[in-house]
């Protein structure tokens, strides 16, 4: 990675401010492997600073370098005004924090034990005192002033981005987190995002009728799918419990406008997308059901499919399931190009109805 020097890299702030964080001219090299070079950037008090660029562009090891984990080769930095130098680490790691993707904590410790840990890795002065403020911060709330609702999104999001027993820890563990934070807080309504696996993606044992619809059996394939059907369990029962409703929103495979470049490539060989029906859903039709899961006149918990309503495919029905999956019963009020993942209950229900397709940008 190579970064020019500007007036903002020399520390020179419009603000007046002495800078948060001055690089100037940094290189870190590993004997012949330069991982980044005459690197040289500034960050204001109080700045949102985007440190952006490819895999294996030095972005770690800058960060690595700047957090005093490692010694640069050459050039100067000073973090919150301290020098980076080999005599100054201890004093610039207690006055910064770093969280990473993948926080490294120690499961066989409590929340304050691993608090206490990074404290004192960290020579934290008053390490006690703010190890309480930051738990009392996070786990002591009753109320959130004006706040009715949540929309929980996060989760890793499809079974390859971890390993099986990640993506199931982490999902469901968050999923819980939040169901059980919106009951404490006494929160009005949760919508959140199940999936279109749990209707038994990537289909390598045929569905038993399209389209698929939410009456179709339960078949969570993956640990991924598996969190989903949990989460949907977990819904109806914190709904129980509390009396809010839950809506799940089993979104299909979401996409951005850029992405409709790519359908093409797939209308030579149906078996590229048979793994979810042939299934998608715009970006704008995701939005709209979260806004209409969230006023609809609702009560208990349920799950939609979100889907578009036709499919990635210009092979029409009823040829496509015919080629793909001959025996699979196809209902006679699917259209020629209509989707396969049954939205009717969406609309029912939710008033949902997704007017965009990607045969308007072709």
């Amino acid at each position: 990675m190579v970064a020019d020097t500007t007036t903002a890299a020399r520390g020179e702030h419009l603000s007046g401010k002495p800078p948060a964080l001055v690089v100037d001219h940094l290189t870190k090299r590993f004997g012949e492997r330069t991982a980044f070079e005459d690197v040289s950037f500034s960050v204001a008090q109080g700045e949102v600073f985007g440190f952006l660029g490819p895999n294996g562009a030095g972005k770690t090891t800058t960060v690595r370098t700047l957090g005093t984990l490692i010694a640069p080769t050459s050039g100067s930095a000073s973090v919150a005004g301290i020098p980076l130098t080999s005599d100054n680490g201890a004093e610039i790691r207690q006055r910064i924090a770093i969280m990473l993707e993948n926080p490294g904590l120690y499961r066989r410790l409590t929340v304050t034990e691993n608090l206490q840990l990074f404290a004192g890795l960290y020579e934290q002065r008053n390490a006690a005192a703010r190890i309480g403020e930051a738990l009392e911060a996070v786990s002591g709330a009753e109320v959130l002033p004006g706040i009715e609702a949540v929309v929980h999104l996060a989760a890793i999001p499809s079974p390859v981005h971890a390993t099986p027993d990640v993506t199931f820890s982490t999902n469901s563990r968050s999923t819980y987190t939040v169901f059980s934070a919106a009951m404490r807080l006494g929160l009005q309504r949760v919508v959140w995002a199940s999936s279109e696996t749990t209707l038994g993606l990537p289909f390598d044992q045929p569905p038993d009728y399209a389209p698929v619809d939410e009456l179709h059996p339960l078949r969570p394939e993956s640990s991924y799918a598996l969190s989903k059907v949990l989460g949907e369990e977990m819904a109806r029962q914190f709904s129980r419990w509390s009396g809010i409703p839950f809506i799940g929103l089993r979104f299909s495979n979401v996409m951005e406008r850029e992405d409709y470049q790519q359908f093409p490539s797939w209308w030579e060989d149906p078996q590229i997308r048979r793994w979810n029906l042939w299934g998608y859903v715009d970006e704008s039709h995701a939005a709209q059901a979260v806004r209409q899961a969230l006023t609809v006149d609702f009560s208990g918990a349920d799950a939609f499919i979100i889907a578009a309503a036709d499919t990635v495919i210009d092979l029409a029905q009823p040829a496509l399931m015919a080629e793909v999956f001959p025996g699979v019963a196809v209902a006679d009020s699917v259209s020629e190009h209509g989707t396969l993942l049954a939205i009717d209950k969406a609309r029912r229900v939710l008033g949902y109805e997704p007017t965009f397709s990607w045969r308007e940008l072709f």
